[in-house]
C-alpha cells in the first residue's frame, strides 16, 4: 500500500476518507505516519457516498475511490457515479467471505491497484 501510495501522491491527490469515531483520529495518523504515508485524512461516519461525491465535485480531473465494503462503493456509485471505484479487500483471511459486485472492479493486492488507479487518474486527465 504505502509504495502505490507513494506512486500516486507524486501524481495525483490522494485522500485517506475512513469509517472511525473523532476520537481515533491521532492514532490513524501516527499509524498512516510510521508505514510512510503521508495524506489528508478525513473522518465520516457511515455511508460514504456524499463524501466521495463532495471530494471529487473539487476536482478538474477523473477521481477514485477504494474500499472493501460493497455498501461503501454502492453509496459511491449512487452518489457520484464518474467515480472509478475499486474494491480491495487486504486481508487475506477475509477475501473469500467478501461479497464482490459487477458494478466495482475487485483487485486486492496494492500493486496491480496502484497501477490500475495510476491509469485511470492519469490517463483520463491528459
Amino acid at each position: 500500500a504505502v509504495e502505490s501510495l507513494r506512486g500516486l501522491s507524486g501524481l495525483v491527490g490522494v485522500v485517506a476518507l475512513t469509517n472511525a469515531p473523532e476520537h481515533g483520529r491521532s492514532a490513524r495518523l501516527r499509524w498512516f505516519a510510521r508505514h510512510g504515508i503521508d495524506c489528508p485524512m478525513i473522518i465520516n461516519e457511515g455511508p460514504q457516498g456524499a463524501a466521495v461525491g463532495a471530494l471529487a465535485a473539487r476536482t478538474r480531473g477523473p477521481s477514485a475511490f477504494v474500499d472493501d465494503l460493497i455498501p461503501n462503493l454502492d453509496s459511491a456509485a449512487d452518489a457520484a457515479p464518474a467515480v472509478h471505484r475499486f474494491q480491495l479487500v487486504a486481508d487475506e483471511r477475509l477475501r473469500a467471505h467478501a461479497p464482490t459486485s459487477p458494478l466495482h472492479t475487485r483487485i486486492d493486492d496494492w500493486r496491480p491497484l496502484g497501477g490500475q488507479l495510476r491509469a485511470k487518474l492519469t490517463t483520463a486527465a491528459r
